[in-house]
């Protein structure tokens, strides 16, 4: 019996990993519900997404023996992301520029651009960062999961 426990075991180890997202409550942010997404490929490759922010958690993917390893910064907890010593934006969504307007200049094919900061604020923008938000988040299931 032992042995066939073993075997199974070494089967379960060696076959193919099922793709799939699956979610779990992570906490709150300004009343509003903000869940943890876990995306698997059939590699086993796993990335972590949240809806707060978009941030990407985590990403473990297979090293050439299989063993996986966790290969982006981030935290474990929302409560980290949320905190006030918390200065980063590691795996955020982060907007709509990103920081290509520095100093409310660009640069396009060596020509250098100089707008007035007026050029691209917008009325409808949010009044926080988007890596600040809580996303409508959907989770989609089959061969390739994705959240949308």
């Amino acid at each position: 019996m032992k042995n066939i426990a073993i075997a199974a075991l070494m089967l379960l180890a060696i076959s193919p990993a099922q793709a799939a997202i699956s979610a779990v409550a992570w906490g709150g942010v300004d009343g509003k519900g903000v869940d943890l997404f876990t995306l698997t490929n059939k590699s086993g490759m796993e990335v972590k997404i949240t809806n707060y922010g978009g941030v990407i958690t985590s990403i473990k993917a297979p090293d050439r023996s299989g063993a996986m390893a966790r290969v982006v910064l981030g935290y474990e907890s929302l409560e980290d992301y949320t905190s006030t010593g918390y200065g980063g934006r590691y795996g955020a969504i982060i907007g709509r520029f990103a920081n290509r307007i520095k100093n409310n200049s660009f640069a396009i094919g060596g020509v250098n651009y100089k707008i007035s900061r007026d050029a691209y604020v917008f009325s409808d923008a949010p009044s926080k960062p988007y890596d600040e938000l809580v996303w409508t988040a959907q989770p989609v299931d089959g061969d390739e999961p994705q959240l949308v």
